[in-house]
């Protein structure tokens, strides 16, 4: 990296931050970022620091801006064990904020010249150096003052030892910065600040509180049954026995009486709470008093109309108690403000979405890497049901059309010889054969597809594939349908995305675009699968599902490493009532990137 780009990519970064990137530097931008590694690197720094300060006047990313998240994303998927001095210094800034300067999470400056920019940020930086400093000298003394009274202290280290532990129950499609994503049931690390970007985690507490939390959130858990909310939402439970439990964030305390509550921590220094049932105490976080021994405070004197406080003032308090459906909103830039909020329970989180939570397979006696299904659990309706690969209802191909047909012909895959035809590879319970790289199209059907193709009368059917299960799946709770694909770990993370439709588009019928899956490559239940053997079409086009099973394949061998993903398919979402059954489906790539979708296995819920 050259002193030239260097300054080229502070001054494009500074104009990106004050939110005035234009689209010839973003073009320059980008290629500096794709070109040149160390300023890949520093990005990432940079935007990690300004996201978790706040800085940042882009909050979502679309237009222009948003392929600098597309960008720091695909950095770090090719990053998943790095703990390199960027992610210490991102998980010691978060500390550092979450315990000595809070309100810098979320406090957001107008935007400044750029040479001021500059300066300030320099400044800032230094800040927080020196605030790392302070925290790391005070560990140290804390470590040495711990290492001095250790014989003393042999019954309490003991006794803290033997704290159960803050587990990840559940985990649904979450994605943390700069780290793999938790299983189900691994313990979380006490004292250590998780940046959740998407998706949700549920934590168990050993007290019996359950905290659901949605990304973006910036958290971690810590001893004596609390949690440390900095930035995002989470949604608590604490059923008998859990009274006490403690939710912190940067300007308020708040304890549990038995309850369900809410808190939704902003990036601008506003807090809102509210309770869905039982009672919850909040207090002001910097208050000497001990909340969970300390006298219960009076409720503050809020009127209540149609679910809407008619309080119109903020009320100065540092010590309020909220009742079933009600709310606030706490304000800490002066003082401790406390303002009526219209009660939200769409806002609280019972539960998890239903999802496909995980499956098992058998391993390959060569390699030990997953071959053949043999359950999957699914979250139907809040419950987790496992199904036996056996009672899948399983498709038959009944239709084949690509969309393109460039290079290579590869639309099968076997083993070292095909059973039957080729439409039998999603049948069957193997997570190595299927019938891949269907065509496509970028918007989804709006009408009903044309299965069978007769280029000699010029009908030609609708890009895509389409299968029919061996008895009609009933629409029920949640997902009624299991889709697994295969996927390599080079390409993006969240799947190749495929539009789903109802065979007719009639009475209702729509189609649906899957864009994001259950288990994508992050997830640590998506499993490594075996080898597997590309059967290739030596000539010509695959038009149709009759020209699919009289082509002559060659074998080729699969080099990458791939996973075996998963999602969900709801017949709500295709139009289908409750109770109702679906026939079959039909299957597009959506056709956003050059890497088609390629099912394994797609079987019925019974």
């Amino acid at each position: 990296m050259n002193s030239d780009s260097r300054e080229q990519f502070e001054t494009l970064w500074t104009n990106f931050l004050e939110g005035e990137l234009d689209d010839a530097e973003t073009d320059l931008l980008r290629e500096l970022l794709t070109s040149d590694k160390e300023l890949r690197q520093m990005a990432i720094e940079l935007y990690q620091t300004h996201r978790l300060l706040g800085l940042l006047i882009q909050e979502e990313s679309t237009g222009k801006d948003g392929f600098i998240e597309s960008v720091m994303s695909e950095v770090l998927r090719h990053q998943e064990s790095f703990d390199s001095r960027a992610m210490k210094r991102v998980h010691e800034q978060a500390q550092a904020q979450s315990r000595s300067a809070p309100t810098l999470v979320r406090q957001r400056p107008a935007p400044a010249p750029a040479n001021w920019y500059r300066k300030w940020m320099t400044l800032s930086m230094a800040g927080i150096s020196l605030l790392m400093m302070i925290w790391l000298a005070g560990k140290v003394l804390r470590d040495d003052q711990r290492l001095a009274n250790r014989g003393n202290d042999d019954q309490s280290t003991a006794v803290e030892t033997a704290e159960p532990p803050v587990k990840f129950s559940r985990v649904a499609k979450a994605r943390f910065f700069g780290e793999l994503t938790p299983a189900a049931d691994s313990t979380v690390t006490l004292h250590q600040s998780y940046v959740l970007m998407s998706g949700m985690v549920e934590l168990l507490f050993p007290g019996g509180a359950q905290a659901i939390i949605e990304g973006p959130a910036v958290f971690e858990a810590q001893p004596d049954n609390c949690l440390a909310v900095n930035l995002g939402r989470c949604s608590v439970h604490a059923p008998d026995g859990a009274e006490g439990f403690r939710v912190e964030t940067p300007d308020t305390r708040v304890v549990d009486r038995g309850t369900r509550f809410t808190v939704d921590v902003s990036e601008f220094n506003e807090t809102k709470i509210q309770v869905v049932e039982g009672i919850a105490d909040i207090y002001k976080s910097a208050s000497p008093r001990n909340a969970s021994r300390g006298p219960r405070p009076e409720a503050l004197n809020l009127e209540v109309d149609d679910n809407e406080f008619a309080t119109k003032s903020g009320t100065r308090a540092e010590e309020v108690r909220l009742r079933s459906k009600e709310a606030i909103k706490v304000l800490a830039e002066s003082g401790f403000v406390v303002t009526p909020e219209v009660f939200d329970a769409k806002r609280h989180r019972m539960q998890l979405p239903d999802r496909v939570v995980s499956y098992t397979a058998t391993l390959n006696e060569a390699d030990g890497k997953s071959e053949l299904l043999e359950t999957v659990t699914v979250q139907r309706g809040g419950d987790e049901v496992t199904y036996a690969a056996d009672d899948l209802i399983p498709v038959e191909l009944i239709g084949f059309r690509v969309s393109r047909n460039q290079g290579r012909f590869d639309h099968v895959l076997g083993g070292e010889e095909l059973v039957g035809h080729p439409g039998q590879a999603l049948a069957d319970h193997s997570l190595v054969t299927g019938v891949i790289n269907p065509g496509g199209s970028v918007a989804s059907l709006q009408s009903s597809p044309v299965l069978n193709s007769d280029p000699e009368n010029n009908v030609l059917g609708t890009p895509g594939m389409a299968v029919r299960f061996a008895r009609p799946v009933k629409n029920g709770p949640g997902p009624d349908i299991v889709f697994f694909e295969i996927h390599p770990l080079p390409s993006p993370a969240d799947g190749d995305a495929f539009h789903v439709s109802p065979l007719q588009l009639t009475s209702g019928k729509k189609s649906h675009t899957i864009r994001e899956y259950d288990l994508s490559v992050n997830s640590p239940e998506a499993l490594p699968v075996t080898r597997m053997l590309v059967h290739e079409a030596e000539r010509g086009e695959i038009e149709s599902l009759a020209a699919l099973q009289k082509a002559k394949f060659s074998l080729r061998p699969v080099r990458l490493e791939y996973r075996a993903l998963a999602v969900g398919i709801d017949l709500s979402d295709l139009g289908y009532a409750p109770g109702e059954e679906a026939e079959g489906l039909f299957i597009q790539d959506a056709e956003d990137n050059d890497i088609y979708v390629d099912p394994v296995l797609i079987g019925g819920l019974p």
